[in-house]
């Protein structure tokens, strides 16, 4: 005789639905033709006035997400206004009742918000700086500067701008989060 005990508790469901996010973005690497060479950003967000249970077990399983989707997952609060967004779903997940946004977008290089430009660029050098770097240049920056600290040199409306790798510009939202020490809820 064999008893199974089929009591779902809260650890199996949690794992459940860390596996289900996990699965929908992959779907959406998918759904957007990415390989996985292809560097990309992944933000979250709730309904608002929802419940804390998906920001929670998304950091609580924050290594998970990190390890199984090579990325974390990020509030999309910390989704940058210029982000390329390849895809967005919005899904109950799996046995939460919730629902969850997905934004995936397109791996950019992010430039830290506490970051003063220089006297004589124009306001909007973010925009400038994150239209001069192509989706080629980019790919291999991410070759080229991947646990650097070097000095990145850009022209920006004719003002020479030095960039050091992990103090103004990252290869990514996630890293800048990490760097500083912020919660990726």
């Amino acid at each position: 005789v064999v008893l199974l005990d089929t009591v779902i508790t809260q650890e199996l469901s949690d794992e459940y639905n860390t596996r289900d996010i996990c699965t929908l973005v992959q779907r959406m690497r998918k759904m957007a033709g990415l390989s996985k060479e292809d560097s990309v950003e992944v933000f979250y967000a709730v309904p608002e006035g929802g419940s804390d249970y998906l920001p929670a077990l998304i950091a609580r399983n924050s290594q998970t997400f990190r390890n199984t989707l090579k990325v974390p997952l990020l509030n999309k609060k910390f989704m940058p206004h210029f982000a390329a967004t390849l895809r967005t779903v919005t899904e109950e997940v799996g046995n939460s009742g919730q629902q969850l946004t997905l934004h995936l977008c397109r791996g950019a290089l992010h430039v830290a918000s506490d970051y003063v430009a220089p006297a004589g660029v124009s306001p909007n050098w973010l925009r400038n700086l994150q239209q001069y770097v192509s989706l080629s240049l980019y790919n291999a920056m991410r070759r080229k500067y991947a646990g650097n600290t070097g000095v990145y040199n850009v022209k920006l409306d004719g003002e020479k701008v030095a960039l050091q790798f992990g103090r103004d510009i990252f290869l990514s939202t996630g890293d800048w989060v990490e760097a500083r020490g912020l919660s990726s809820q």
